[in-house]
């Protein structure tokens, strides 16, 4: 059921890095069922929100770069939630007014999520 929902979510991989180009100062967040997903910059944000968060790097067919993703746990958003206002966007996706991300820390971030902590060669 997940990989459907990924997938499901994915094949509009387009309207999804807009979305995260055009929103500066949001997180955006899509529903997994048990999980709460998000991409890109909106990945650096919740994993600064939530340490412990857990990262993935896809590799999807129509796109010359990986993807970064990182997820977090229905629970922990919910607790999260108590104290900080959710929007929601549309179904299945919500999102969360934040500050500014530097594009030297959301490069450094990302670098480290591909290279596993590693500086590519060369």
């Amino acid at each position: 059921m997940l990989l459907e929902r990924l997938n499901a979510l994915l094949r509009d991989s387009d309207s999804l890095l807009s979305r995260e180009r055009d929103g500066h100062r949001r997180m955006y967040l899509y529903d997994m069922g048990d999980w709460w997903v998000s991409f890109e910059r909106s990945a650096c944000r919740l994993c600064g929100l939530f340490p412990g968060c857990d990262t993935t790097v896809l590799r999807l067919y129509d796109r010359p770069y990986p993807l970064v993703m990182a997820s977090v746990s229905d629970r922990s958003l919910r607790a999260y939630a108590r104290r900080h206002p959710l929007q929601r966007v549309s179904t299945g996706c919500l999102s969360l007014p934040c500050g500014e991300l530097s594009s030297a820390r959301y490069a450094s971030w990302r670098r480290q999520i591909l290279f596993d902590g590693e500086e590519p060669a060369g």
